[in-house]
């Protein structure tokens, strides 16, 4: 940090994980430092919200107001009151921008995606650009990301204007996956100092890393028993990412083989039945099957991934035979995908249900996010042996094949039709007995279970 306020690096990335200080060093006291020593510079600061880099610029501004700042650095100083417009004259200070007394350096904070035409930085700082998951794996927000880096942030800079990117990271294709990729590819491009500091050191580390192997970033706040804990609940994936600041873990996979527990195919006794249906794309025929995953859950809460079916089939025949699994398995609940044809595959079962006086306990479900940030919350599951998989069943050993081989931009439907089953199971466990699940909240796989 000292080599890039002084110009010595002009492209820095730090990989931090959460929590661990970044924010509290790179949004807060590095801003205030650089216009301590440099009065005269101006600084961009942006981070995922612009409510948050309101924040940070407040912050900014009270390291400014101490006394012990003052000593440090007397000729730095802030207009006295908060003033939004220069009709009187006087000096800037607003959450959103203020301006060194006396001087030229101004400090202008935004959110990613705001305005920041018309006024240009020495020192341009990106904190956290993604706010969670759900943002970093939609393709259409990292677009825009993007191009907000591309076209607003990067067009800001002066002459010799350094950057400074502080992330987490998410994924693969985040802002930081892309400036790295194109470094790669393009000599004439920005070419990066990165710094990426895991929470458990790892034996491939750079030579900044001065841990031993295992050792945590910050021992005194996350021990290693915190972090494995944090980790077995998480998962291999979202922790590597997160944590570990590798978007994709060693192996690549976001199902590891080794993690998967296999049953030869008798259930213990005593088991409730739950089902998850992934609908074709439409009504009419098309190059998707529709799978149905069912799942059996034993007095213990383990979860055995037992049988299923995935096929090219009409709505009247998969509606049929859901009512048919129904009359053997009695289903606690089953869940279907909305999206797509899924609400009128829904009603054809309900239909046919109440004339045979079945009625399956059929529930909808609407896909916000796509399949990776769906199959996610599962896989703490399967890593801590809570879901079993039958060996005897060949469409199982087909669905765990897919969960291996399922990176970002899968279209597995069976592995879809495996998490609404799972989601049927938990959430099962959540929901008052008196609730529907449209009436309760939505329940997220791994609450209370």
């Amino acid at each position: 940090l000292d080599k890039w306020i002084a110009g010595k690096i002009r492209r820095l990335i730090i990989c931090e994980p959460p929590q661990h200080g970044k924010s509290e060093q790179v949004s807060r006291r590095v801003p205030a430092y650089i216009l301590g020593l440099k009065p005269d510079d101006s600084i961009i600061a942006t981070s995922y919200a612009a409510d948050l880099a309101s924040m940070m610029n407040r912050d900014v501004q009270r390291i400014i107001d101490d006394e012990k700042y003052n000593d440090l650095f007397p000729n730095t100083k802030l207009y006295g009151k908060n003033i939004r417009t220069l009709a009187d004259g006087t000096w800037l200070r607003n959450s959103e921008i203020f301006e060194v007394v006396g001087r030229k350096g101004f400090y202008k904070s935004s959110g990613v995606g705001g305005a920041i035409t018309g006024i240009g930085c020495n020192f341009g700082i990106v904190d956290d650009p993604f706010k969670n998951r759900q943002e970093a794996n939609s393709p259409t927000i990292r677009q825009a990301v993007w191009d907000w880096y591309a076209s607003t942030f990067y067009t800001r800079l002066r002459k010799d204007a350094c950057i400074l990117i502080t992330v987490t990271r998410w994924h693969e294709d985040d802002l930081v996956g892309r400036l790295l990729k194109l470094a790669k590819e393009d000599k004439n491009a920005d070419q990066w100092t990165v710094v990426s500091l895991p929470a458990i050191a790892e034996d491939d580390r750079p030579s900044y890393d001065i841990r031993e192997t295992g050792q945590p970033l910050w021992p005194s706040k996350y021990s290693l028993k915190d972090l494995k804990k944090r980790k077995a609940t998480m998962g291999n994936y979202e922790f590597s990412a997160l944590y570990q600041q590798r978007p994709t873990p060693p192996g690549g996979a976001i199902v590891k083989r080794a993690s998967i527990k296999w049953y030869d195919g008798e259930l213990p006794p005593m088991v409730e039945w739950f089902a998850g249906i992934d609908t074709a794309t439409s009504l009419k025929t098309s190059g998707h099957d529709t799978a149905i995953i069912e799942v059996a859950r034993d007095r213990y809460g383990y979860l055995y991934v037992h049988s299923g079916t995935s096929e090219q089939m009409s709505v009247s025949t998969m509606s049929n035979q859901i009512n048919a699994r129904h009359v053997i398995r009695g289903f606690r609940l089953l869940l279907i995908e909305l999206n797509n044809a899924g609400e009128a595959i829904k009603q054809r079962i309900e239909e046919i249900g109440m004339v045979s006086r079945i009625y399956p306990p059929i529930k909808g479900r609407t896909a916000s996010t796509d399949k990776t940030a769906r199959l996610l919350p599962v896989t703490p599951f399967i890593e801590n042996s809570a879901i079993l998989f039958n060996r005897a069943d060949p469409l199982i050993v087909s669905l765990v094949e897919h969960l291996c081989l399922f990176r970002p931009g899968s279209d597995y439907d069976d592995v879809d039709a495996f998490v609404w089953a799972i989601n049927a199971a938990i959430s099962y466990l959540a929901i008052d007995q008196e609730e529907t699940i449209e009436d309760s909240e939505e329940v997220k796989i791994g609450e209370d279970y």
